[in-house]
């Protein structure tokens, strides 16, 4: 679209509709009518900053709500413009403007979404790198909690194979030096001996290594992945209000990874060089006793320097990690601001502040680099002074010493050394490894599970019959310290609608969140059809009781088309079909395969339900949202047989939806629920579409503020949407 018919020197606002034109739509934050009433005008009024400044702007929404404030109107709609001019012109062209749709931000690009998930994540290691900074080394307890999700057959395969390597890959320096004693006799033998030793250790390197990737790893990293989510998936919603996103997600990604992939190697490397650091002192004492001697000053040299390196490479690696979170954070907020960038022409300076706080990242790196330069002087070093020994030993007492225990000795001290550094360096890496099972461990500990010990009532195979609710002095929080719901007392007949409305943080949803018992009560009681729900498990709470519709669907679109609306797999197709007729989904996927002819009707013929979602033509924003009422419509219809009349919970389900699809999801809530004598409860703050699908003798709206009801209106005349349209 281009503006050139507009003089640069006038300034003016210019209000753009489009149905695939990106942009931000004031309409759709989330505000309730009062607040958002507020930010335009204090903006776009005609005191508002934006006059003030003189400066143009371009609206794009997808709501006629605040045309009148624009200078001039462009109707965008089938790739062009549809229709211009003033506001007072436009508006006459009801058709115009009939069919708007939700506008979309980066987040709503899957692309873009995912990769700013990540970063986000990575800024959050540098929190729990911090946290695990107190953990002390070498903590019994977390060992015993990573080996218990081990078969103990396993863990004696794993220690019973890397003690045979390390005896054959040691004794084989012993079988040499008894080779040269016997001066070259019974070569024959010694050859068969040394090979036979040689095939013993790589025969017992083959199998640790199978136990270790086969059967170990992966059965540690299933075991324990499926822990972390159970105790996710069963944490209260106050958990994941109270917890950032990055951290659970750190959880399922960076610790698991390193479950699955560093802490088995870490764990059999060091119980490898301990067996092999084992094997070598006893044949370098056998070689030459009076080494013994120094053994205990070498032990203490080395747990000072693997504590002093242990020490300093975790520092070292939090300090790269939070480096690292500068690059990430860098980078978030550029994406978050790269409008505001561009157009104010910081993109040169960005650039500079990236690749300086990438020069800083690579700091820490370079510094663990030394660090492992410098352990390698130190044992280097040592194994100096030790062969300095050896050789003093050999000229001292070059009478009583035979050539091939000096051989040995020395051929053991330059293994020993490398055994040293590698002991070391993977007991580190086993350390920062532990670090997810101390995580993990701490999770399980700390994190609660929704619902409790009462919660084992088995009600009747036909509750809820009629679908009544009682809620009765009610009150609720997320934290302690305040509460979100107060005193809430409703009484909600069976087959009626309640409409919920107020301002944003009333407790609209809050409400819904009780009656799914994702938050808990703090007092009061919640009745269905005569039972107590907290009484009553999650399980059949959810699955028979309450079915709940939110405006962000979700969508599996490598799963089924099936499986997308009947997760049970126990609802028969034709009821599928019908489900999908009424909400006019059918068509779409019919004519939205290539596989299948458009004339097509029957699922039987053509069985589009196996197929994967991503097979399908993508839905448009309202066609999401038609989809996720299609699959509550599936699971009542599938209940309703049983005899059961489940409560339909539909949060803010309408509110970035355009014109028309609201008015069909309207009229599917009518036709499938209400008329059938289903309860259903709508939180919303747009309340114009309502007023034509509601009964004054039959249904009510509830007014919420600061977690009460402040009113209940059963008498719904035709003012009563406008007064509230101007709360809500």
């Amino acid at each position: 679209m281009t503006l050139n018919p507009f003089p640069t020197q006038i300034r003016h606002k210019l209000v753009v509709e489009d149905s695939t034109c990106p942009g931000d739509n004031v309409s759709e934050c989330g505000l309730d009518g009062e607040t958002e009433k507020i930010v335009f005008g204090n903006l776009f009024g005609p005191i508002g900053l934006i006059r003030r400044l003189k400066t143009t702007v371009v609206l794009v929404s997808n709501s006629s709500q605040y045309f009148e404030a624009a200078d001039h109107v462009v109707v965008l709609g089938e790739h062009r413009v549809l229709e211009q001019g003033s506001w007072e012109n436009i508006k006459i062209k009801t058709g115009s403007i009939f069919k708007f749709s939700k506008s979309h931000d980066f987040k709503d690009n899957p692309v873009l979404s995912a990769n700013f998930d990540k970063l986000s994540t990575q800024v959050q290691v540098k929190m729990e790198t911090e946290a695990d900074l107190a953990r002390r080394t070498g903590d019994p307890a977390l060992y015993a909690y990573y080996f218990r999700s081990v078969r103990l057959s396993n863990l004696l395969f794993l220690i019973v194979m890397p003690t045979l390597y390390a005896f054959f890959i040691t004794f084989s320096h012993y079988w040499v030096q008894l080779w040269t004693e016997v001066g070259g006799k019974s070569t024959w033998l010694y050859t068969t001996g040394y090979v036979f030793i040689s095939i013993m250790s790589w025969s017992s390197t083959c199998a640790q290594m199978w136990c270790l990737f086969i059967r170990f790893a992966p059965q540690s990293g299933w075991r324990l992945h499926e822990r972390l989510l159970n105790i996710i998936t069963s944490a209260p919603l106050s958990y994941f209000s109270q917890t950032e996103n990055g951290a659970i997600l750190n959880r399922f990604s960076q610790d698991i990874q390193f479950i699955d992939n560093q802490l088995p190697s870490a764990l059999q490397t060091v119980v490898v060089q301990i067996l092999k650091l084992v094997m070598q002192v006893i044949l370098l004492c056998i070689a030459q006793k009076w080494l013994a001697v120094s053994l205990p000053a070498c032990i203490f040299v080395l747990y000072v320097v693997q504590k002093v390196y242990l020490r300093t490479s975790r520092q070292l690696r939090f300090l790269e990690l939070r480096s690292r979170a500068g690059v990430f954070s860098s980078f978030l907020d550029s994406i978050e601001g790269l409008e505001t960038i561009r157009a104010f022409g910081w993109l040169e300076t960005v650039r500079r502040d990236n690749a300086h706080r990438l020069d800083d990242a690579q700091r820490p790196e370079f510094l663990l680099l030394c660090l492992q330069r410098w352990l390698n002087i130190v044992l280097d070093l040592l194994a100096a002074v030790v062969a300095a020994s050896v050789l003093g030993i050999a000229v001292g007492l070059r009478g009583h010493v035979s050539g091939g225990q000096i051989g040995v000795a020395l051929n053991i001290m330059l293994v020993v050394n490398g055994t040293l550094l590698k002991l070391v360096v993977s007991w580190t890496n086993l350390e920062n490894s532990l670090g997810a099972i101390s995580r993990l461990k701490f999770l399980e500990m700390t994190t609660p599970s929704e619902g409790d010990t009462l919660s084992n009532l088995d009600p009747p195979a036909n509750w809820p019959p009629r679908g009544q609710l009682e809620i009765k002095n009610i009150s609720a929080s997320y934290q302690a310290s305040s509460l979100v719901l107060k005193n809430v007392n409703l009484d909600v007949t069976a087959g009626q609608k309640l409409i919920v409305c107020g301002r944003t943080g009333s407790g609209k949803s809050t409400l819904l969140s009780v009656l799914l018992r994702l938050l808990e009560l703090r007092s009061g009681t919640v009745e269905l059809d005569g039972i107590d729900i907290k009484h009553v498990s999650l399980d059949v709470l959810r699955r028979r009781c309450f079915i709940a519709v939110t405006q962000d669907a979700l969508l599996m679109p490598n799963e089924t088309l099936r499986f997308n609306l009947d997760p049970d797999l126990s609802t028969p197709d034709d009821l599928i079909t019908h489900a999908l007729s009424k909400t006019g989904l059918l068509a779409h996927f019919l004519t939205g395969n290539t596989q299948l002819s458009a004339e097509a009707a029957s699922f039987v013929d053509h069985p589009i339900f196996d197929q994967k979602l991503s097979l399908f033509k993508e839905l448009s924003v309202g066609q999401c949202q038609l989809f996720a009422l299609c699959r509550a419509l599936v699971k009542v219809i599938s209940l309703r047989a049983s005899g059961l009349k489940p409560v339909i919970l539909l949060d803010e389900i309408t509110s970035s939806l355009d014109t028309a699809t609201e008015s069909t999801v309207h009229s599917v809530i009518d036709d499938e629920f209400t008329r059938n004598g289903h309860t259903v409860i709508i939180v919303a703050h747009r309340l114009g579409a309502l007023e034509a699908h509601t009964k004054p003798e039959r249904d009510m709206v509830v007014l919420m503020a600061d977690g009460r009801v402040q009113e209940v209106i059963k008498d719904l005349g035709p003012d009563t949407f406008q007064n509230l349209a101007k709360i809500a």
